[in-house]
């Protein structure tokens, strides 16, 4: 008896996991996606709702990091070059405490970005790279149903337009 509680299918694990996640999504009134994959070989192991368009939130600092990659390797840049940073929005990160003008490196930026989050640091990357060239990175690397439309933190004439977009597919 014992053996055969601890042997389990991958499709009744599966199963099992769907209908936790579907009680988890009614009772806290959620929905949520994900995948997960081996990158050894791209092999799923278990997705949900994975191709599901959501708001992208922080996820789009990624892109950025990639279109910014991307600039430095052309030459076009250099992450000693500095930046000064002249508006701070909310949401996560550091750099809204400062509330004046401050130079750093893309290096420094970049830190800011990705280590804390932060969103003022990310809009001046992107004010250096463009949205366009973001969107030609999203492009580029075959994330079919992303697309970043707005900076950080948009501001109301902003957030009025629409807002960035991607999928857990995209995202993998």
């Amino acid at each position: 008896m014992y053996g055969e509680a601890s042997q389990t299918t991958p499709l009744s694990r599966n199963t099992t996991l769907q209908d936790l996640i579907r009680s988890y999504e009614a009772r806290y009134r959620f929905s949520i996606s994900f995948i997960t994959s081996l990158i050894s070989d791209h092999q799923e192991v278990f997705s949900w709702q994975s191709g599901m368009v959501r708001p992208a939130a922080s996820l789009m600092k990624l892109f950025v990091l990639g279109a910014l990659a991307e600039k430095i390797a052309s030459g076009n840049c250099d992450m000693r070059q500095k930046l000064t940073v002249h508006a701070f929005v909310g949401g996560s990160g550091l750099l809204k405490y400062v509330g004046a003008p401050i130079a750093l490196t893309l290096e420094e930026l970049v830190h800011f970005m990705l280590a804390y989050s932060d969103n003022s640091a990310t809009n001046r990357l992107i004010e250096l790279i463009t949205l366009n060239r973001v969107n030609e990175f999203i492009n580029k690397i075959g994330a079919r149903n992303t697309k970043t439309i707005v900076p950080m933190m948009p501001t109301k004439v902003h957030g009025l337009k629409d807002y960035n977009y991607t999928t857990a597919d995209d995202i993998l």
